[in-house]
């Protein structure tokens, strides 16, 4: 007598459950603020370049330590010109988005596994809280030693910290989902397959997406720190070869490019939550 689960109902039966929930993590992450709020963010950002620039005009500040914004933006025009900024940026850019990629492979379904099934749980658990409390920094090293320095060695540290942080925090998300919504599911005929893809996935999502944009920065911290002990060409890698000549316009600058790169990756995440889960505003 058992029928599988039609989609019009695993398609309302999550939203019916879980709609305050869905609706306040839209909300929270909203791409299309009111024009208020677009305002007030570009007047705080307008102001925060204005004192910027009175500190270094009213001498302030130290302009060897703090360039002023001018300096720093012909500084960032001067590295494009040169050639070699893109195909840094390029670089770094590839070596975070593959340990990305394949971190979510590796967490999103281990992450699911770990929160429905307590046992192996209580087995993973433990590794990855001390994972998650090794200095990737202390295990260069090690990744060095064994993998020989080699591009697999930037990308491996990478994934090595965003695998601990992104399953512990699925698995978390994952046992929160409401026992009742895969015991009603089940009651309905529905199969495996169907509480991972219909049931589970559809309540999770929206803080899933917020644990990737979260965690994304973590890799580009540590992209930073590879780059900056076994790489020859990277933004890491830049920032230290014009500390020592004192060239602060140019560190500026790419510090400014990495805050770029960092809010348009945010945006991106902001914008994958409202299409993915645009289903739960109807």
């Amino acid at each position: 007598m058992a029928h599988l689960l039609s989609n019009k109902t695993t398609r309302y039966l999550v939203p019916q459950i879980s709609d305050d929930y869905q609706q306040r993590s839209l909300n929270q992450f909203s791409i299309l603020p009111d024009k208020v709020n677009l305002v007030a963010k570009f007047l705080a950002f307008i102001t925060i370049i204005t004192f910027w620039w009175l500190a270094t005009q009213w001498g302030l500040v130290n302009t060897t330590l703090l360039p002023s914004p001018q300096d720093v933006f012909w500084a960032a025009v001067s590295l494009w010109t040169q050639g070699g900024l893109s195909q840094t940026i390029a670089l770094t850019f590839l070596r975070v988005s593959i340990a990305f990629m394949v971190a979510v492979i590796i967490s999103l379904p281990l992450g699911i596994i770990l929160g429905l099934e307590p046992r192996l749980q209580f087995w993973f658990s433990p590794l990855t809280v001390i994972f998650r409390y090794l200095l990737t920094v202390a295990l260069m090293l090690l990744f060095i030693f064994y993998l020989e320095g080699n591009e697999l060695t930037k990308i491996m540290l990478i994934l090595f910290g965003m695998v601990s942080y992104n399953l512990l925090r699925i698995t978390e998300v994952i046992k929160d989902v409401p026992r009742t919504l895969i015991d009603t599911t089940y009651t309905l005929g529905g199969n495996f397959q169907q509480i991972i893809f219909e049931v589970i996935l559809p309540y999770a999502w929206p803080k899933i997406i917020e644990i990737f944009r979260l965690n994304v920065a973590i890799a580009w911290s540590l992209v930073m720190v590879t780059e900056l002990l076994a790489a020859k060409i990277g933004l890491g890698q830049s920032l230290l070869a014009d500390q020592p000549t004192l060239h602060s316009s140019q560190v500026m600058a790419y510090l400014l490019i990495l805050g770029g790169l960092g809010l348009a990756i945010d945006l991106f995440f902001r914008w994958a939550l409202g299409v993915t889960c645009e289903w739960s505003l109807e």
